[in-house]
């Protein structure tokens, strides 16, 4: 869920910027829902503006799967403000086009390009990488997608692990993945460690309910953005 939201991020950010030059955009919010988890691919993703205004624009994503007859993967909304990039001088030819690289021979888990430590439990940490940054310095939104993916997982795994047992009661699941998620980016993440702490509210029908709440440590350990996911048994 995190890689898809990566690039869901990055197609809407995009659109939205272009949509406001010569001004450009940062996200302040997220809401994904997902139809289908398991996927042929290629994905495709088709994106519009749904509302542009002085302040900020929303836009809508639908991603399906191209290889199962473009069956629906997953509906997005996402809501950018409008920023000055001040001296920075963001020029694209149009059309904007980004061809799909071919397969990369030997990839990275998603842990391992965010710089998301080993571990387990209800606290996740992200180590804020140059490359991780946007021209701002910013943690990219699609990084912390990733980020709140891996700990809100992490941290169903590890109540069902411990004394409390599963939230939901009943079986064991055979493994967990992030489903619908909402984010609120609510200040940018310059300085790193970058820490996701987990709340798991309960659940029920092969669904755990977690809340994730995102601070960088370093910049005084504030607050930089709220989320929700719905973990599922897969």
């Amino acid at each position: 869920m995190g890689g898809l939201l990566t690039t869901v991020d990055s197609i809407g950010g995009v659109l939205a910027g272009l949509s406001v030059q010569p001004d450009w955009i940062v996200t302040t919010s997220m809401m994904a829902t997902i139809a289908h988890l398991s996927h042929r691919g290629p994905l495709r993703s088709h994106a519009r503006v749904l509302r542009r205004g002085r302040n900020a624009v929303v836009t809508g994503l639908d991603v399906v799967d191209e290889g199962n007859d473009d069956l629906p993967v997953a509906a997005v909304t996402m809501t950018s403000a409008v920023l000055d990039p001040g001296a920075m001088s963001l020029e694209f030819v149009r059309p904007v086009r980004s061809p799909m690289p071919p397969p990369v021979p030997d990839p990275q888990t998603p842990e391992e390009f965010f710089n998301i430590e080993p571990g387990e439990g209800l606290l996740t940490r992200l180590h804020l990488a140059d490359r991780l940054r946007n021209p701002w310095g910013i943690l990219h939104g699609g990084a912390v997608a990733t980020l709140v993916d891996v700990a809100a997982c992490r941290a169903v795994a590890a109540v069902r692990d411990g004394a409390d047992g599963d939230p939901r009661g009943g079986e064991p699941a055979v493994g967990l993945a992030a489903g619908d998620t909402v984010i609120h980016y609510l200040r940018p993440a310059r300085v790193g460690p970058v820490e996701a702490r987990c709340q798991v509210l309960g659940g029920r029908d092969g669904c755990t309910l977690v809340r994730v709440a995102v601070h960088d440590v370093g910049a005084a350990d504030r607050l930089v953005d709220l989320a929700s996911v719905a973990v599922l048994d897969v």
